[in-house]
């Protein structure tokens, strides 16, 4: 639940970033360049999101369709983490650059000394304002962590669901409904 409210969020961010950056007179949210990436990026989890909370609703009914439902979700959502990998690997020069551009435009509201301010906080946290080396340099980790993240859950449930356990616990919904139906 938590995570389709939250991919619900960002897809209406990503829908009106224009919008709202029109209104701010300044670039918010998603670059334009990453519009449609991103509609996928949110959407499809979202999706997914849905399908795993109707899906759990169900398995807690002890309901086998639940079963399946959860165990669809756990191939989807690890098969969409491959499909993210594969689009962050192909967009990473894209998405390097957007991510410069948009700290610069950031620092370039700032007069300079609130600059100068920013960076000196900055690197009191061991961090170097980006640049496009620094950036590319970090990003492989940063999709790995990321996509390792979003593929763990789905991976240790789907592990847990298909045990011979589970699937007998299933499978004793089945019969149980039938005796007492």
């Amino acid at each position: 639940g938590i995570g389709l409210c939250f991919y619900g969020l960002a897809l209406l961010i990503v829908i009106l970033g224009p919008w709202l950056s029109k209104l701010a007179g300044r670039t918010i949210g998603t670059p334009p360049s990453l519009f449609w990436i991103n509609i996928l990026q949110t959407t499809v989890p979202m999706i997914l999101g849905g399908m795993l909370l109707y899906g759990g609703i169900e398995l807690l009914r002890q309901r086998p369709r639940g079963y399946r439902l959860v165990i669809g979700w756990a191939a989807a959502r690890l098969v969409f983490a491959v499909i993210q990998l594969a689009i962050s690997v192909v967009t990473i020069d894209l998405v390097v650059t957007a991510q410069v551009d948009q700290y610069e435009a950031q620092m370039a509201q700032l007069s300079a000394a609130d600059r100068v301010k920013a960076e000196t906080s900055m690197r009191a946290f061991g961090m170097e304002p980006p640049t496009i080396e620094s950036v590319r340099k970090s990003a492989p980790k940063w999709i790995g962590i990321m996509i390792g993240a979003v593929a763990l859950w789905p991976l240790v449930l789907g592990i847990a669901l298909t045990g011979k356990r589970s699937r007998n616990d299933v499978a004793g919904w089945s019969t149980e409904r039938r005796e007492v139906g």
